[in-house]
């Protein structure tokens, strides 16, 4: 997708609803984003991450492992 489409996203996001399109397009260069494609994981349980994700479309679900090795699912 080309930072065009990019920095147009980031405007629909809540957290980002209230900034600028040019504060947009400058987040959209500085920050990347990325597109996720259906079932596709964004971060693993017990990773290591330090990054900060903005959802600005579609939703994620969550799968957490309990102690006895189940599977949660946490879906919207």
């Amino acid at each position: 997708m080309s930072n065009n489409a990019d920095y147009k996203l980031i405007r629909k996001s809540t957290v980002c609803a209230e900034i600028t399109e040019d504060e947009a397009k400058t987040l959209a260069a500085i920050m990347g984003v990325r597109h996720l494609k259906d079932d596709e994981l964004l971060v693993s349980e017990g990773d290591a991450d330090q990054t900060l994700y903005i959802l600005a479309s579609g939703k994620l679900g969550v799968i957490s492992a309990s102690a006895e090795g189940k599977e949660n699912w946490f879906t919207p």
